[in-house]
Protein backbone atom coordinates (compact mmCIF):
# COMPACT_ATOMS: atom_id res chain seq x y z
CA UNK A 1 0.00 0.00 0.00
CA UNK A 2 2.94 2.20 0.82
CA UNK A 3 3.94 2.03 -2.83
CA UNK A 4 0.26 3.23 -4.40
CA UNK A 5 -1.12 4.65 -1.23
CA UNK A 6 -3.07 8.12 -1.57
CA UNK A 7 -2.34 8.04 -5.76
CA UNK A 8 -5.84 9.07 -5.97
CA UNK A 9 -8.48 10.55 -3.88
CA UNK A 10 -10.67 13.39 -3.16
CA UNK A 11 -9.49 16.76 -2.47
CA UNK A 12 -10.38 16.79 1.48
CA UNK A 13 -7.34 13.96 2.07
CA UNK A 14 -4.71 15.78 -0.22
CA UNK A 15 -2.76 16.65 3.20
CA UNK A 16 -2.75 12.70 3.06
CA UNK A 17 -1.60 12.22 -0.26
CA UNK A 18 1.03 14.74 -0.07
CA UNK A 19 2.25 12.71 3.22
CA UNK A 20 2.19 9.24 1.47
CA UNK A 21 4.15 11.23 -1.69
CA UNK A 22 6.76 13.14 0.75
CA UNK A 23 7.62 9.22 1.66
CA UNK A 24 7.85 7.79 -1.00
CA UNK A 25 10.41 10.48 -2.16
CA UNK A 26 12.17 9.85 1.47
CA UNK A 27 12.47 6.48 0.47
CA UNK A 28 13.61 6.75 -3.07
CA UNK A 29 16.42 9.59 -1.64
CA UNK A 30 17.66 6.33 1.02
CA UNK A 31 17.76 3.67 -2.12
CA UNK A 32 20.15 6.43 -3.83
CA UNK A 33 22.09 7.06 -1.11
CA UNK A 34 22.39 3.45 -0.71
CA UNK A 35 23.32 3.06 -4.85
CA UNK A 36 26.54 5.47 -4.18
CA UNK A 37 28.58 2.63 -3.02
CA UNK A 38 28.51 1.46 -6.38
CA UNK A 39 27.90 4.30 -8.77
CA UNK A 40 27.94 7.53 -9.13
CA UNK A 41 24.67 10.32 -7.11
CA UNK A 42 23.85 10.80 -10.28
CA UNK A 43 23.35 7.24 -11.72
CA UNK A 44 22.81 6.38 -8.11
CA UNK A 45 19.67 8.65 -8.24
CA UNK A 46 18.01 7.62 -11.71
CA UNK A 47 18.56 3.87 -10.50
CA UNK A 48 16.54 4.87 -7.57
CA UNK A 49 13.91 6.18 -9.75
CA UNK A 50 13.77 3.16 -12.01
CA UNK A 51 13.59 1.34 -9.00
CA UNK A 52 10.53 2.81 -7.14
CA UNK A 53 8.79 3.17 -10.60
CA UNK A 54 9.29 -0.72 -11.20
CA UNK A 55 8.16 -1.50 -7.82
CA UNK A 56 5.12 0.77 -8.05
CA UNK A 57 4.17 -1.11 -10.81
CA UNK A 58 4.44 -4.22 -9.72
CA UNK A 59 2.19 -3.15 -6.51
CA UNK A 60 -0.60 -2.31 -9.36
CA UNK A 61 0.29 -5.82 -10.87
CA UNK A 62 -0.94 -7.63 -7.63
CA UNK A 63 -3.59 -5.43 -6.80
CA UNK A 64 -5.15 -6.55 -10.33
CA UNK A 65 -4.42 -10.33 -10.26
CA UNK A 66 -1.02 -10.50 -11.28
CA UNK A 67 0.13 -13.88 -10.11
CA UNK A 68 3.60 -14.42 -7.92
CA UNK A 69 4.83 -15.86 -10.96
CA UNK A 70 4.13 -13.34 -12.65
CA UNK A 71 5.71 -10.81 -10.10
CA UNK A 72 8.57 -12.71 -10.12
CA UNK A 73 9.36 -12.42 -13.71
CA UNK A 74 9.22 -9.04 -13.34
CA UNK A 75 11.39 -8.68 -10.62
CA UNK A 76 13.90 -11.31 -12.08
CA UNK A 77 13.80 -9.02 -15.59
CA UNK A 78 14.20 -5.95 -13.20
CA UNK A 79 17.32 -7.24 -11.06
CA UNK A 80 18.91 -8.48 -14.40
CA UNK A 81 18.64 -5.43 -16.06
CA UNK A 82 20.93 -3.58 -13.34
CA UNK A 83 23.46 -6.00 -12.75
CA UNK A 84 23.88 -5.26 -16.26
CA UNK A 85 23.66 -1.68 -16.28
CA UNK A 86 25.62 -1.26 -12.98
CA UNK A 87 28.65 -4.31 -13.89
CA UNK A 88 27.40 -6.10 -10.33
CA UNK A 89 27.10 -9.29 -10.06
CA UNK A 90 24.83 -11.63 -7.79
CA UNK A 91 27.10 -12.65 -6.00
CA UNK A 92 29.27 -8.98 -5.34
CA UNK A 93 29.12 -7.95 -2.12
CA UNK A 94 26.06 -5.86 -0.96
CA UNK A 95 26.19 -3.35 2.54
Amino acid sequence: MFAIGMLACHPDHSRLAHEMATRRNVLRNEVAIKLQHWTSPARAASLARYLSTVLQGLSVQARDGATPSDLQLVAAEMVAGLLVQTGLTRTSPVE
